[in-house]
C-alpha cells in the first residue's frame, strides 16, 4: 500500500503536470487561431444544434457578426 506521505507528494505533482498540459493545449490552440489566416469559426457555428443553434447559424450567415466572433475567439 502507498504511504500517506508519498501520496501527499504524488497527487499535487500529478495535478501540476495535468494543469501544465491543459495550459499548453489552450496556448497551442490559441496561437494556431491567431497565425492561421484561413481559420474561421464558421464551420462550428453552422454545425451547431440544440438550444442556441439558430442563433449560431444566424451569426455564421452575417459576415460582420462572424468577424466579431472570430476576433473574440482569437
Amino acid at each position: 500500500m502507498i504511504s500517506i506521505d508519498f501520496r501527499n507528494k504524488l497527487v499535487p505533482g500529478l495535478l501540476a503536470l495535468l494543469r501544465i498540459a491543459v495550459g499548453w493545449h489552450f496556448l497551442y490552440e490559441g496561437v494556431t487561431k491567431v497565425f492561421d489566416p484561413a481559420w474561421s469559426s464558421r464551420p462550428f457555428l453552422e454545425g451547431s444544434g440544440w438550444i442556441f443553434g439558430n442563433i449560431f447559424r444566424s451569426i455564421a450567415s452575417h459576415s460582420g457578426a462572424l468577424q466579431a466572433v472570430d476576433f473574440m475567439n482569437e
